[in-house]
């Protein structure tokens, strides 16, 4: 399975519960991406954080691009999405 998870205000909000559950699935196979409405220039704090966890690889800056779109665009089809702005992951807000 491959797990699409949002960095502001859905990571943010907990992110040593967040470590623990992306560790936890990672065990068991799955892959956790880090996608954020961010754009690169603010990628710092990320990498710093999630980035440390999943790999700054799987941390992905959309840009304000929807980001199924973005991760279609890069191959990349998530399975299940986790974000406090679903919107944001198909339309542009």
């Amino acid at each position: 399975m491959q797990i699409g998870l949002d960095f502001d205000d859905t990571y943010t909000l907990d992110p040593e519960a967040w470590n623990t559950f992306i560790r936890y699935f990672v065990s068991r196979g799955h892959v956790v991406y880090c996608t954020t409405y961010r754009g690169p220039e603010k990628s710092a704090e990320v990498y710093a954080t999630i980035g440390e966890v999943v790999g700054r690889d799987r941390c992905f800056f959309t840009n304000g691009t929807p980001k199924k779109q973005y991760m279609r665009s890069h191959g990349i089809l998530i399975d299940v999405w986790i974000d406090d702005k679903p919107k944001k992951i198909y339309k542009y807000v």
